[in-house]
Order: structure tokens, then C-alpha cells, then sequence
């Protein structure tokens, strides 16, 4: 029944129930994660003869718990995962596969596990989540930290990358956010926040623990002066640790930062880019944590905004290639 090329001689089969020999049979282990907007779907393909390969693949989603289907429209490929985009944000999703070669389409598989898009599939090691919105500094992470104001630090609704509002830093000696150390040890870890300023000031804490005489802890600060043409950078126990390469922070401008530590690499991201890596598995806990100045240090106090501050202790987040997804809406409180 094979003619010449190896491939199935169709005409030499009699039956339509012959042919349903080579529909491949549906995918397996279907399984899913939320993304922002969407879903990474991914599932194992089924065994097909060689004459007879999976060129394609269906991927369908339901959001009442498999009664209806949507097909989403991915184009063809054979690859075993999909990126499921357009989901409604807090809306929970279930999907199916089902194979296709060029003899048909196989049944759909068994439903995945149910996901939420916009959830964190990280939110088991969120340390500490500051919106910066509403009336007061709330921590909406699951240890609901207390947050300390002090000197003129402030809610502003004049200037927010998401939600409307965000935390205003005059730049006073006193002007910050406090609030418990989150002993980020050795271990993995992932710290983010996004930033605005135009000040040309020298080591302006964006985060940190730094201790007097820097023996412990860490500070996350902007060098937007001209002697270092523009730096974002981190000195761990006093030292120089990690920091970018020159460029423009006093642009008024939205700026995302990311450091991150996967095993004993430290990476150092820029509005989703890789700036710089090092290896270090020091520890970085130190005295409690401040946002916007640095308590042992004068003059090293922010003048601008800062939004969106997350950090994850005891996971990377895979935080680890050459460039991260910057987020593009308020992050996942939960």
C-alpha cells in the first residue's frame, strides 16, 4: 500500500476506514501558565509514522470549563507550544490540542490545567508588591508589610506608569518609603520597579539596605551625574558590584530595572535589555529596606517618581536571558 517515494498510495487503499489508520491520535500532557493577556500553552505530540507527520496543530480555549470552544488563530506549525494571546485578564481558561497531518485531524486531547491570565505564577515568592496608588502605601503581596512614609514622600496622581499614580520623591534628606527587611540571603531573588526622574543627582537611591559603612545590605541606585555620564548600578557591602553602561536617566522618562540572581549569576536589565552580569552569591540582607533615600548616606536622595515595586525572594522569575518581557500593565496581585 506504499507507493513510490515511501509515501501512502491513496488510491491503492479501499476504504475511508483504512485511511483512519494514519490519523495521528491526540496530543498529550497539555498544559498551560498565564501570561499577561494570554497563556503559554505547551503538549506532547503523538506518534505518527514517518510517511505521515503532524504538520499542524489545533489549539482551542474554553472559558466555562469546556462547554464551548474558541479556536485561536495561530497560523501553521508543528511546534508542541503555542502563545495563547487576547484572554481576558482574570477570566480562568482551560485549552485542548488536537494533531493534524495530511491525512486528517485528530480527536482534541484532554483539557489542560485551569489558568488565570494576568495571575503570577510566581506569587508564592512575592515578598513585597507596592502599587503605589490609592490613599496610602499598601504592600498587596500576601506578607502585607507595613509600609512607613517619611519626610514629604508622597502619593502623587500627577505622574504614574500604571494605575494613575505613583510615589513622588522631592529629594529631601528625609524623603522616603521604609519598610521591613525581606532577608534576601544568598539565594535567588528578583527585584523590579519602574522609575522617572530628570535629576542630575550622584547616587540616587532607588532601593536598599545599605548599613552604616556599608557592612552590610545593598543599595539600587541612578548616577545621572556627568562625571559617570548615566549609570544605573548596585554597591553590595560597600563595594561596587554591578552597574550599566552610560546613558540618559535624566530624560523624564519611564525606566524599568530588573536585578536578578539565578544560582551565583547577577544580572542587571534595563527596559527589558541585559546591561550587565557578574557573578556573586553574597548575601544581600542587611537593615530595613528604603525607596527613594538612603538613611546612612546624605545626599543620596531621589528626586523623581517610582512605580510598580516587586520583589520576588526565592526565585529568579527566569530572569536570566538576554532580555526580559518589561511589563505592560500593573502587576498580578496574586
Amino acid at each position: 500500500m506504499i507507493g513510490e517515494g515511501g509515501f501512502v498510495n491513496f488510491n491503492l487503499i479501499g476504504t475511508d476506514r483504512r485511511w483512519a489508520l494514519f490519523v495521528p491520535s491526540a496530543p498529550a500532557s497539555v498544559t498551560a501558565s498565564s501570561t499577561s493577556g494570554g497563556a503559554s500553552v505547551s503538549w506532547t505530540a503523538p506518534s505518527v509514522s514517518q510517511q505521515t507527520p503532524i504538520v499542524d496543530y489545533v489549539v482551542q480555549y474554553s472559558s466555562n470549563s469546556g462547554s464551548t470552544w474558541t479556536t485561536f488563530a495561530d497560523g501553521v506549525s508543528a511546534s508542541t507550544g503555542a502563545q495563547v494571546t487576547g484572554l481576558t485578564n482574570g477570566t480562568s481558561y482551560v485549552f485542548r490540542v488536537a494533531a493534524i497531518n495530511a491525512i486528517g485531524q485528530s480527536l482534541f486531547s484532554t483539557s489542560s490545567n485551569a489558568v488565570i491570565p494576568g495571575s503570577d505564577p510566581y506569587w508564592a515568592y512575592v515578598a513585597l508588591l507596592l502599587h503605589c496608588d490609592g490613599a496610602s502605601f499598601v504592600d498587596s503581596s500576601s506578607s502585607q508589610r507595613t509600609i512607613n512614609v517619611s519626610g514629604s514622600a508622597s502619593i502623587t496622581t500627577a505622574q504614574s506608569k500604571f494605575g494613575g499614580a505613583s510615589a513622588y520623591f522631592p529629594g529631601g534628606a528625609s524623603d522616603g518609603i521604609y519598610f521591613s527587611d525581606l532577608n534576601i540571603s544568598t539565594g535567588d531573588f528578583a527585584l523590579e520597579l519602574f522609575f522617572k526622574s530628570d535629576s542630575s543627582t550622584r547616587y540616587a537611591q532607588l532601593i536598599g539596605n545599605e548599613n552604616e559603612l556599608g557592612s552590610s545590605g545593598f543599595t539600587l541606585l541612578v548616577n545621572n551625574d556627568s562625571a559617570t555620564g548615566g549609570q544605573v548600578g548596585m554597591y553590595l557591602r560597600g563595594n561596587p558590584t554591578i552597574f550599566s553602561s552610560a546613558g540618559d536617566f535624566t530624560d523624564n522618562q519611564w525606566h524599568h530595572v530588573a536585578l536578578s540572581r539565578s544560582g551565583s549569576t547577577l544580572n542587571l536589565y534595563l527596559d527589558g535589555s541585559l546591561s550587565s552580569t557578574v557573578t556573586n552569591s553574597t548575601s544581600f540582607s542587611g537593615a530595613g529596606m528604603w525607596l527613594g533615600r538612603n538613611s546612612v548616606y546624605s545626599g543620596r536622595a531621589l528626586v523623581g517618581y517610582i512605580d510598580e515595586v516587586r520583589i520576588t525572594v526565592g526565585s529568579a522569575r527566569g530572569y536570566t536571558g538576554s532580555t526580559i518581557t518589561v511589563p505592560s500593565q500593573a502587576f498580578p496581585n496574586g
